[in-house]
């Protein structure tokens, strides 16, 4: 557990330092020693995973190569497909659509800022990095209609 919380704190510290190849690093490191289907048993609930898979893609967003573009979309994705019931699909859809703003695909973006705004209400809540404190910041409210309102 003491592994776990260190590699969350690199990975959400790395992402709000910009450094986004360390945050991708500490989040795949994470995500390699973790069993969705054991999570319950670190007593910790299933959305805790689904964010540091949403950690990992933002990190990747945030490198901004195509390569990390097209696998952040495919964790965005993941989230939105395996995992409908954590109320992240919102923050997923907003993702997807800067991933493709970054690949200039506007109209793309568009439709997929339009399916997260449709999507704010399943939020469930202001959102916090597993075993932290620290507020994702895309999860507050404000944030996030600014994202998508634009």
């Amino acid at each position: 557990m003491k592994m776990l919380r260190s590699l969350i704190q690199d990975g959400y510290t790395a992402l709000l330092e910009q450094r986004c190849r360390s945050a991708a690093q500490a989040f795949t490191e994470l995500l390699n020693g973790l069993d969705p289907q054991k999570i319950k048993q670190l007593n910790l609930a299933m959305i805790n995973y689904v964010l540091v898979v949403y950690g990992l893609a933002i990190s990747l967003l945030g490198i901004g190569q195509p390569e990390e573009l097209s696998e952040a979309e495919n964790q965005f994705k993941r989230i939105i497909e395996h995992y409908p019931n954590e109320g992240l699909d919102c923050l997923a859809y907003c993702g997807i659509g800067k991933v493709y703003l970054k690949k200039n695909r506007f109209l793309e973006a568009l439709n997929h800022f339009e399916k997260a705004k449709t999507l704010i209400c399943r939020l469930p809540g202001v959102l916090t990095w597993p075993t932290s404190n620290v507020i994702i910041e895309e999860s507050q409210p404000e944030k996030i209609k600014v994202t998508v309102c634009f």
